[in-house]
């Protein structure tokens, strides 16, 4: 992931969340440059940064972006989603915090579970549980980054019943742990 901030940031980001159904979560096809773009973002900062770099970055940053909403575009024209799959999604994002299992979604939309994971996995590129923790865990990295919350107290207000399931789960994805996540941001 990448994190960037800025004046225009939000109207990249809104845009980007408008296209792609209110999800912060894309798949880009197989043949994509944006892993290119990263690796060159992480070169350029590797000892460091100056206005020269932050200049390149932001032309990188913008062209990644760019090309996520000219995706999310075009899969919006080609391939719309089933309305269970967009209101899945919008039920995830509103209730993260709550128990949400793959049965439960299928009841609450009428939905075989099965064709539910097959067509959700289909239509997204991840199955809904992987989907249901990259939103927890976003969550997470935000109030990371902007509260002066403790871990035991962040991990029920995304989800995770068990603090040390909170963990490993964030490490698993993240490869650090949440405390050291929280300790790269300059400003806490």
């Amino acid at each position: 992931w990448v994190h960037f901030s800025g004046k225009t940031c939000a109207k990249y980001y809104n845009l980007f969340l408008k296209k792609n159904h209110n999800r912060n979560v894309i798949t880009m096809p197989a043949k994509n440059y944006i892993p290119e773009k990263i690796e060159s973002l992480m070169e350029i900062y590797k000892d460091g940064n100056n206005l020269n770099t932050d200049t390149f970055a932001i032309s990188v940053l913008t062209d990644i972006m760019t090309q996520c909403i000219l995706f999310a575009s075009a899969e919006d024209n080609f391939a719309p989603y089933p309305d269970f799959i967009k209101e899945s999604i919008n039920y995830m994002q509103n209730h993260y915090a709550e128990s949400i299992s793959l049965d439960f979604l299928a009841d609450h939309f009428s939905i075989n579970k099965f064709h539910f994971h097959r067509t959700f996995k289909k239509h997204l590129g991840i199955t809904p549980n992987d989907y249901l923790i990259t939103t927890r865990l976003n969550k997470a990295k935000e109030l990371l980054r902007t509260s002066d919350l403790q871990i035991n107290q962040i991990a029920p207000l995304v989800g995770f019943e068990n603090v040390s399931h909170f963990i490993n789960t964030f490490k698993k994805f993240e490869g650090i742990t949440p405390l050291e996540y929280s300790k790269n941001w300059y400003w806490r």
